[in-house]
């Protein structure tokens, strides 16, 4: 290569510079080699070139690729750089997806940042406080050995300081009297007053009065500042000994009820084996008044010939309200929360995801809680065995206003929640649009009578009240999965599928969209979807107020499988909807299946057998309806018949 390489590269063996086209050896030119390393420095660069200059120079060139070589690879790495960001935004939507379903809030890199300072502000305050309150510990143990130490050389002085010499005494009285008797000359003469005449005052024989006090006495006049001193002294000391005293005890007892709640025999507390060991220690002697009768405290209010009751701490509490809650199948992940709010938590059986259990705790004086578990029915009114504090009538009064005050601020908080989600629903709903296909009605085989699809590709279901105000939505997935808007009101709340009903027409009270959608399909009617069973009741309620002549038909669902499983359970679609109908009057109508059938509502009887048992089950229902009502008028008939008969005046006997 006559050139040099400067028109070689590794991808070819025979170049227009070469005029080999098969060769095992490249002869390149050092000249021109050098010539490129040359071009290739800056002006000015006088430093000569070397041999591994140009041979790195040489590899420089044969390392080169083409044009098209160096398009392809960097249209391959741009593919593989759109797929990798494409996976990481999918997985970014997952988890979001996942955290918004869980009712927490978007995760973004502002709040991850903001988060990690926070915590790092939080530990550096409390490790801040922790070495405050440690400097205050040892200055208060500091504290409470000098004041020891300082009753205890009082003590041993006995008095040595306290004793002042009687001629001492006698000098500092004499001069007392000296100077207020100038002063009284003074202001006598300055305003004026004419002296009364009178003999000299005396000097006070102060040493004289003194000597007779400590032969009457025995014992020198004490001095005042120094009993002064030393009472101030010794209240100081008794005040750090008390709080002493009350920490010791406030840490007993919690560790007593951390004891008690894991089953381990509760340890004795801290003052009674410090009294304990105080009794050993000091000699037997008559207890003064008080002494011997304490005043009572809240601590300890024991009635004399019985035995103290143990202390309920909030501790015992949470475990029992956490027994509850377990026995009636709602899986808590984390500590129990009794702060008076509703938490929605997972009962046993539920998906990923799905939550049908809710819990109320409260705190206030006698401990109690509402567990509610959507799945098996389960509805429990716990309360404590006992209250937290054994209090007198009065305080036990101050504690109900309390909590009565608490119970308001929670139901505002609640309204404003509620409030809130409402405005929620109405913008999430204005900004969905008709739902027109979705995989969830495909799979139900149901069509959206009404329904809205956001952004995401969620279902809205709107829940409203009688009024027909929207309450929230629920959100139905892809996947099938259900959740409700966070804090919006769900009890009484329902979906209105084939318009408000009118006076008179028969209306279908169901549990879920599907069902509701298949029976308003298959029968005309309209339907009410309360979207679970434990709401089966209180929306029939608010539609027979309305109208109380209306016929109603609780279309609820058949968990015959239940029953059947090696634990059974009860069949809560069948028990709530006949409950439902008998608190409004009306009927219950429930779907048959085979024993060996998975199925349970209404939907998945029209996909086994069509519209038509649907249809037969309404019609039978209806009868039955019209049958009762016509058996009720006859009756009333029947009565108002005998009645007229008691009444009925009768003629004189002949």
């Amino acid at each position: 290569m006559p050139a040099g390489s400067t028109g070689v590269q590794g991808f070819k063996g025979y170049t227009a510079e070469s005029r080999h086209k098969d060769s095992a050896w490249l002869i390149t030119s050092d000249g021109a080699e050098r010539r490129e390393v040359m071009v290739r420095r800056a002006l000015g660069d006088a430093r000569p070139v070397t041999a591994a200059d140009v041979w790195e120079n040489v590899a420089r060139n044969l390392a080169r690729q083409p044009a098209k070589a160096s398009a392809l690879d960097f249209m391959d790495r741009a593919r593989n750089v759109g797929r990798t960001a494409a996976h990481a935004m999918q997985a970014g939507f997952r988890s979001a997806e996942a955290r918004e379903a869980a009712g927490k809030p978007r995760a973004t890199l502002g709040a991850q940042l903001r988060e990690r300072r926070d915590g790092r502000a939080v530990g550096q305050a409390v490790d801040r406080l922790r070495q405050a309150l440690d400097a205050r510990w040892q200055a208060v143990r500091a504290l409470a050995d000098r004041l020891r130490q300082a009753r205890r050389t009082a003590l041993q002085d006995g008095g040595r300081d306290e004793r002042r010499s009687a001629e001492g005494e006698a000098k500092a009285v004499r001069d007392r009297a000296r100077d207020n008797q100038a002063r009284s000359t003074t202001a006598a003469e300055r305003h004026r007053v004419p002296r009364p005449k009178a003999d000299p005052a005396r000097p006070v024989d102060a040493a004289a009065f003194w000597r007779r006090m400590a032969a009457k006495d025995g014992a020198p006049r004490p001095n005042v500042r120094r009993a002064v001193q030393q009472r101030r002294e010794e209240g100081a000391v008794v005040v750090v000994a008390d709080r002493l005293a009350l920490a010791l005890d406030e840490r007993g007892l919690v560790l007593a009820g951390i004891e008690r709640s894991s089953g381990q025999r509760p340890a004795q507390p801290a003052q009674q084996r410090r009294q304990g060991n105080e009794e050993a220690r000091a000699p037997k002697s008559p207890a003064t008044p008080s002494q011997a009768a304490p005043a009572p405290s809240l601590r300890a209010v024991v009635t004399p010939g019985r035995r103290a009751a143990p202390r309920f701490t909030e501790a015992n509490a949470t475990a029992d309200f956490a027994m509850a809650l377990h026995r009636a199948g709602l899986r808590v992940a984390g500590p129990v929360e009794m702060d008076g709010k509703m938490h929605r938590v997972p009962v046993e059986g539920d998906r990923k995801g799905q939550k049908s259990g809710t819990f109320v705790g409260h705190l206030d004086g006698w401990p109690a809680g509402y567990i509610h578990n959507y799945k098996t029915g389960t509805e429990i009114r716990w309360k404590a065995d006992r209250p937290m504090l054994q209090v007198a009538p009065a305080e036990r009064a101050a504690f109900a206003a309390e909590a009565a005050a608490r119970s308001a601020d929670r139901a505002r908080e609640r309204q404003d929640t509620q409030e809130r989600a409402a405005k929620m629903a109405h913008r999430l709903w204005a900004a969905a649009a008709p739902a027109t296909s979705h995989p969830y009605l495909a799979a139900k085989g149901v069509q959206a009578h009404g329904l809205r699809q956001d952004r995401r590709g969620r279902l809205l279901v709107p829940v409203q009240g009688a009024d027909g105000r929207l309450w929230g939505v629920q959100r139905v997935g892809v996947d099938g999965s259900k959740l409700f808007l966070k804090g919006a009101r769900t009890e009484g709340g329902h979906a209105l599928i084939g318009g408000r009903p009118k006076p008179g027409v028969p209306l279908l009270v169901a549990e879920g969209y599907a069902t509701g959608a298949t029976l308003h399909e298959a029968t005309g009617l309209p339907v009410v979807v309360a979207f679970n069973a434990g709401n089966l009741a209180a929306v029939a309620k608010a539609y027979r107020a309305a109208d109380p002549s209306r016929p109603m038909i609780i279309a609820g669902d058949n968990d015959h499988h239940l029953p059947r499983r090696a634990v059974p359970l009860p069949n809560v679609g069948k028990e709530k909807a006949e409950a439902a109908a008998a608190a409004v009057g009306g009927t219950a109508a429930l779907p048959s299946f085979p024993p060996g059938d998975r199925g349970s509502d209404w939907n998945d009887l029209a996909r086994r057998q069509g519209h038509q048992p649907i249809v037969a089950a309404v019609r039978g229902a209806l009868d039955q309806i019209q049958r009762v009502a016509a058996d009720r008028v006859e009756l009333a008939a029947a009565a108002s018949r005998r009645e007229a008969q008691k009444v009925r005046p009768r003629g004189p006997r002949m």
